[in-house]
């Protein structure tokens, strides 16, 4: 998939983003370890979606020519403790990786266990990471707007919400995932998709935003399908969904 630069301080890549200025990658919600937690309660998945994940970064990587990654939050899905697959594919990722580049791993709701499985990798865990006027943040609580990283940030990028919109022929409906770019206190706001291959991420035309920095329906919306598509803002596709079921 060819990258969509919609700015040029903004690249669009896969289901990821490169801040050119700063030479970074940004990702968010991997969910490591979701497999075990769906097989202990009777899923048949057999797929490991770490190797497809590392195999997806390293390409972006030579793609984009990154010198950093920074993972925007829920790099594991357990939220109380963790999982025997959780520490196998978090050591296995990020040790590959930190071969080749710096990783900052922003701190999310899921990470409360983070910490302990990252001792060793010499990885870095932050409550947000900034630079060249971008803040990246998870998304899940609001910025404290008196610190000197939000003030000077122009771009907010946030994960959390998983957005994916769903289509339909009339016969039979697929649901992509999807960026989306708004404002956030006259900042632009960046919203990524899931990069987990597991999670399908949720309707943003049916349910409600999750995150308090994403309101209202202005946000423009990106598909991620066998290209990255601008399909309009979110109150645009909710009316076309509107007049289509009349």
């Amino acid at each position: 998939m060819f990258p969509y630069k919609v700015s040029d301080h903004i690249v669009l890549c896969e289901n990821a983003v490169y801040l050119p200025k700063a030479k970074t990658l940004v990702i968010g919600d991997l969910q490591l370890g979701m497999e075990q937690q769906l097989r202990d309660t009777g899923s048949t998945i057999f797929y490991e979606q770490a190797v497809q994940m590392l195999g997806l970064i390293e390409t972006l990587l030579v793609q984009t020519g990154a010198t950093n990654l920074v993972i925007n939050g829920d790099l594991k899905h357990d939220f109380g403790k963790v999982l025997f697959q959780e520490r196998n594919d978090i050591t296995m990722l990020l040790s590959t990786l930190r071969k080749k580049i710096m990783i900052t791993v922003v701190r999310g709701n899921h990470d409360t266990m983070t910490a302990s499985v990252l001792q060793g990798l010499d990885v870095s865990l932050v409550d947000a990471w900034s630079s060249e006027g971008v803040l990246v943040l998870h998304g899940h609580k609001l910025p404290d707007e008196t610190a000197g990283e939000f003030k000077n940030a122009e771009l907010i990028v946030i994960g959390h919400v998983h957005p994916a919109i769903t289509l339909s022929d009339g016969v039979r409906k697929e649901r992509y995932k999807c960026f989306l770019l708004g404002k956030y206190k006259k900042k632009q706001l960046l919203v990524l998709p899931s990069f987990s291959t597991i999670v399908e991420g949720s309707d943003i035309l049916q349910v409600a935003s999750n995150s308090p920095l994403l309101q209202g329906d202005s946000s423009r919306v990106y598909v991620l399908a066998d290209e990255i598509r601008p399909f309009g803002t979110i109150k645009q596709l909710r009316r076309v969904l509107e007049l289509a079921v009349r």
